[in-house]
């Protein structure tokens, strides 16, 4: 999908794929193969968690000409870690690998932030 004049493509793509990550997060079964996968598993689960819910509030928030550079300066990372984010929400009762790929798309998306902020 080819990015649009002021960066709300990419910047729409993410929010879109973290608040369905969110959601699929929060739902029971989920949280329950979290509580299941042990104690330090079900930490980084809920760790991860308030991280999306963070960069979610932060992207929302953030100033839009300085997020489009980042953006696109970030763009193949976002784009392979959304994509990536997709495929592990089909799983995401296989929690370590799920946090695995969680964790590289607010990796970036905290990289594409700090330098914002």
């Amino acid at each position: 999908m080819p990015q649009d004049d002021n960066g709300n493509d990419l910047k729409n793509l993410t929010l879109e794929e973290l608040h369905a990550t969110r959601n699929d997060m929060l739902r029971l079964e989920n949280l329950d193969a979290a509580k299941k996968a042990g104690e330090e598993t079900a930490k980084a689960y809920f760790g991860t968690l308030n991280a999306i819910q963070d960069t979610i509030r932060d992207l929302e928030n953030a100033e839009l000409t300085k997020l489009v550079q980042e953006l696109r300066s970030h763009e193949s990372a976002l784009r392979e870690g959304i994509n990536d984010l997709k495929h592990a929400r089909n799983a995401i009762g296989d929690v370590k690998t799920f946090l695995n790929v969680a964790n590289k798309l607010l990796q970036v998306s905290g990289k594409v932030l700090a330098a914002i902020a």
